[in-house]
């Protein structure tokens, strides 16, 4: 979920495969980023001067990744609802079967 919605953000993920840290790329907004980060209580840390890296756990749910791509979005409001994240260029439009989208 946290990829894809990267993803609609037009970001880049760095890896195709990951576990539980996510890589992206977000330019030159790292400094916005992580400031609006900052402001929502989410701790992304700094990669290097174009990319964050975000931690995910078990204990990590929907609400929380939506946080995440809100910071990711500096602090704007998302331009899509968070269980439209699931369909990405990524997964052709099949969703990620292991996420459990929003309620309405």
């Amino acid at each position: 979920l946290l990829a894809a919605g990267a993803e609609r953000l037009n970001y880049r993920v760095v890896h195709g495969a990951f576990f539980d840290t996510v890589r992206v790329d977000v330019g030159t907004r790292v400094g916005g980023i992580l400031a609006a980060a900052a402001d929502r209580g989410v701790n992304l840390r700094e990669y290097d001067e174009s990319s964050v890296c975000i931690a995910l756990d078990e204990t990590t749910g929907v609400d929380d990744v939506e946080e995440v791509l809100i910071a990711l979005n500096r602090g704007s409001a998302l331009p899509f609802a968070i269980d439209q994240a699931l369909n990405c260029p990524r997964c052709s439009g099949e969703g990620h079967a292991d996420v459990v989208p929003a309620s309405p």
